[in-house]
Parts: structure tokens; C-alpha cells; sequence
């Protein structure tokens, strides 16, 4: 449908989505809306940090830590 010329307005926070190629991105923050870039989404970042430092992570969140 988006080759058709169709639009979507999908609030997520899946970084899957958010990745997908022409996507406009809209962040709404106390700065109020705004067009934001994919990798300065918490989505990215967080997902990002979750599959490079997993072990240590999760040690943090479960509070695991040595």
C-alpha cells in the first residue's frame, strides 16, 4: 500500500518499525513535536545497548551486579 502512494501514522516504540526505509519520525517530548533521526530514538539506543552489553545489562537490571 505504501507503493501506492498510501500513508501510515503508527505510534510504536519497536525499533523494527522505526527502521523502516523513508520513515518519518516524530518525537513527542517536552520540547513539544518534533522530526528526530533513527539512531536518536530510545528505541535504537536502548536496543542497541540491550544486543552490545546484554550479560552486563541484564546483571544491572536484575540486580546482579559483582
Amino acid at each position: 500500500m505504501a507503493n501506492d502512494g498510501s500513508q501510515f501514522i503508527i505510534a510504536t516504540h519497536s525499533p523494527i518499525l522505526l527502521g523502516l526505509p523513508d520513515a518519518e519520525i516524530l518525537s513527542f517530548d517536552e520540547n513539544g513535536v518534533h522530526p528526530c533521526d533513527y539512531e536518536d530514538t530510545d528505541s535504537y539506543q536502548i536496543t542497541r545497548v540491550f544486543i552490545n552489553h546484554r550479560e552486563s545489562l541484564l546483571r544491572h537490571l536484575l540486580g546482579n551486579e559483582t
